[in-house]
Formats: C-alpha cells, sequence, structure tokens
C-alpha cells in the first residue's frame, strides 16, 4: 500500500536552469513555472559548471530541463552562457562538456528538454545523439517576446489543460502568429527533435494528475474552457446571435453559469472564428460603468490610450 500511495503523489521533477540573461527578463518565465499544477520545480540561478552538472545527476532524477539565458551555435556544437562571468572558460559550456551528466539524467528520468534560448540548432543536434525523447530548442537568435510568449502557451496547453506535446507546441505557434507583423516568421523558430523510439510524453506520463474538471462555486474561464461542457446548444446560439447583432444581453439567475458560457464557452468559439477578427476586451459595470466600458474599448487599440483619452471616450459613452 505504501508503495502504491507513493506512485499517485509522485510529482513531475523540473530543472530550471536561469543563465547569463544579461538584457532578458526571465521573471516571467520563473512565475510561470512555479504556477505549474503537481510540479516540483528546482532552480539553479547563474550557476558555475561544476554545480550545473552537479544536479543534472540529483539521484531523485528530472523529467524536464528548462533552459533560459543566452546560447549560440559554433561549429555546429551548443553552447550556453550559465553564469555572467568574464572568463569565457567560466562563463560558457558546451554540450558536448554536458555529454555523461546528461547520460546519467536520461538514464534517472529525463524526457523533456526546452531551451528558451537563441540559436539552438547545435543544442538540439548535441541532445539527439544522446537520444533524449524530447528536445525543444529555438532555431535562430529569437527575441525576448516570442520565446515568452511561446514558453508560456506551451505551458498552459501542456501542463494546465493536458494536450499531446505535439498539440500543446502547435496551439504555442498559432500564438506566435498573432505577432509576426512586429516579429517575422516568429512560429517558425521554434523546433523538436524526438527520438523516434520514444512517444512524446503527456504531463500525466510525466507524473502530474489530471486536472478536476468541477471549480465548484467558481465560473469557468477561458483558461479551462477545455473542461466545460454540456452547453453547446447555447453557445452555439450566442455565436450566431452576436454576428448579426450589436447588443446581446444574457439574462439568468444567480449561480446558473452566465460567467462560464461567457467565458469557457462563447470567447472560446470567437477566437476560432476565422471568418471574423474578433477582438474581446471585458469589464465589470461597478459604481462608474461608463467609466469600466472606457477602458475595456482602449484596451482594444493598438496603442494603449491614456487617462485623457479614456475621459473622453467615458463622456461620449454617456451622450
Amino acid at each position: 500500500m505504501k508503495k502504491l500511495t507513493s506512485k499517485f503523489v509522485k510529482k513531475v521533477r523540473v530543472l530550471a536552469i536561469i543563465g547569463n540573461t544579461e538584457g532578458i527578463d526571465t521573471e516571467k518565465e520563473k512565475k510561470w513555472l512555479n504556477q505549474l499544477p503537481d510540479a516540483e520545480v528546482i532552480f539553479l540561478d547563474k550557476p558555475s559548471k561544476q554545480q550545473f552538472k552537479k544536479s543534472l545527476i540529483d539521484a531523485e532524477g528530472w523529467e524536464i530541463l528548462f533552459f533560459a539565458g543566452h546560447s549560440k551555435t559554433e561549429e555546429n556544437t551548443g553552447i550556453l552562457s550559465i553564469n555572467e562571468s568574464q572568463n569565457n572558460n567560466e562563463r560558457d559550456i558546451t554540450i558536448h562538456e554536458l555529454n555523461s551528466n546528461l547520460k546519467e539524467a536520461i538514464k534517472n528520468g529525463l524526457q523533456v528538454a526546452i531551451f528558451n534560448s537563441c540559436d539552438g540548432l547545435g543544442i538540439g543536434d548535441g541532445l539527439a545523439s544522446l537520444y533524449i525523447p524530447i528536445t525543444i530548442i529555438m532555431r535562430e537568435p529569437v527575441p525576448n517576446k516570442v520565446a515568452q510568449d511561446f514558453f508560456h502557451e506551451f505551458l498552459d496547453s501542456y501542463a494546465n489543460k493536458n494536450l499531446s506535446l505535439y498539440l500543446a507546441v502547435k496551439n504555442a505557434r498559432k500564438k506566435l502568429e498573432t505577432i509576426e507583423d512586429n516579429y517575422i516568421a516568429a512560429s517558425w523558430l521554434p523546433m523538436i527533435f524526438q527520438n523516434p523510439a520514444f512517444s512524446p510524453p503527456s504531463w500525466l506520463e510525466l507524473g502530474g494528475f489530471s486536472p478536476c474538471p468541477y471549480l465548484g462555486l467558481d465560473a469557468f474561464q477561458e483558461t479551462n474552457s477545455d473542461l466545460f461542457f454540456g452547453r453547446e446548444k447555447t453557445i452555439n446560439k450566442l455565436h450566431n446571435l452576436v454576428n448579426i447583432n450589436p447588443f446581446i444581453p444574457l439574462l439568468g439567475a444567480s449561480g446558473s453559469g452566465k460567467s462560464s458560457i461567457i467565458f469557457a464557452g462563447l470567447i472560446p468559439k470567437l477566437r476560432q472564428d476565422n471568418d471574423n477578427n474578433w477582438r474581446i476586451s471585458w469589464f465589470r459595470p461597478g459604481k462608474n460603468p461608463f467609466d469600466g466600458l472606457a477602458k475595456a474599448f482602449s484596451q482594444l487599440t493598438n496603442n494603449s490610450a491614456n487617462r485623457l483619452q479614456e475621459l473622453q471616450l467615458e463622456i461620449d459613452f454617456k451622450k
């Protein structure tokens, strides 16, 4: 019985290496990793080579290795900049230098390696030769926002929504398509190296628990729309109505599920509507509904409106 219990409480172990981040803000990555469900995340901030190597061969093993910071490829060799030392020999470490440690980590259960860093082809090639199941890299130098948007959407789809790894990557690439006006070919940058001997593991297969489909008295949100079902007829009716009417009221008793239908039903359906480029904002009326409405509309502009513009918009709405 004791052995059975330990199996079910196993958490996904993540080793998060935060390397040389000069000119890069990685606080968002740290926040998202800390919010992973059923995970034990150990951070190693700007480690020495010895610290990095020692952590990889931790006896308990890791399911996921994550690296954020600067990296590069030279002569087909992946190089990680793991700290901010002025001495290149102390700051940079090659995948080749980590070979024996990575082999031990793979032996202990490492299945997924994610490198949220630039120019990762050399990293992917090096890890592929070690037969790690899955490696995700950025194939060329990448802006910080592109790397962060990809990582956030991937984690949300993979860990929170429990989608397959490839579908999670697909969703993350779609997210990058929305910013390609400013970052050309952003969705093309993420790349997967897969060991053909292994199937890509799901979050549950790594050790995480399936998300609870019942939220109690809380309303379903867009982030857990995959758990929301049973109101398809109402959602389809609302979707048809908003396509032909500028204002649709949805009335119902308190607790009947109005918010859930909007956030977990209608909004995701509108985002999947390829015929219309829906822009979505929401607000609660509160004590000053015109002010809330003005702020909600200002969020839809390409450039954030200043307070004076919001006040003018509020006056226009009152008229």
